[in-house]
């Protein structure tokens, strides 16, 4: 009873997040300053990226065989560690459904959807992704290609 008591309230802790408070206090203990938070509109690959998203059901009947295999001492510990496994996959799931969701609200109503980033984090984020240039990347010295692409050492 006790247990499930406690992971109520654990999940419900996730849901909601952590306390403001908690979060520029532990801020302030360490020295960082807070990060600006900036609402921006996803693109449409965005959101095509977060609607595309299938879960795929983790493969409980398998870890049984894995775990039968093990030598005794250990099948405990793998069980426990594939039972701990099962539950990340399907709490990640269950976030993912739930964005998805939220992404899908979204459009139906505003015809776009918003996502919340750090400022620091947009700046990185930025643009379109950069095409590389085909070719050598880095420079050899003693080395240069002739106008029919051969290679031809210099010294």
């Amino acid at each position: 009873m006790g247990a499930a008591v406690s992971d109520r309230r654990m999940a419900r802790q996730a849901e909601e997040g952590p306390s403001e408070g908690s979060i520029s206090a532990a801020a302030a203990a360490a020295g960082e300053e807070e990060k600006k938070k900036v609402v921006r509109r996803m693109s449409q690959a965005e959101v095509e990226r977060v609607l595309a998203y299938t879960p795929t059901p983790f493969p409980a009947a398998l870890s049984t065989t894995i775990i039968s295999l093990l030598p005794a001492h250990l099948q405990g510990m793998v069980a426990g560690a594939l039972a701990n496994a099962g539950r990340l996959v399907r709490e990640s799931q269950e976030a993912c459904l739930a964005e998805q969701a939220r992404v899908r609200r979204e459009v139906e109503e505003k015809g776009y959807a918003e996502i919340e980033a750090d400022e620091e984090e947009e700046e990185e984020v930025g643009g379109e992704m950069v095409v590389l240039k085909r070719g050598r990347r880095r420079y050899r010295p003693g080395v240069k290609k002739d106008a029919g692409g051969r290679v031809r050492r210099v010294n």
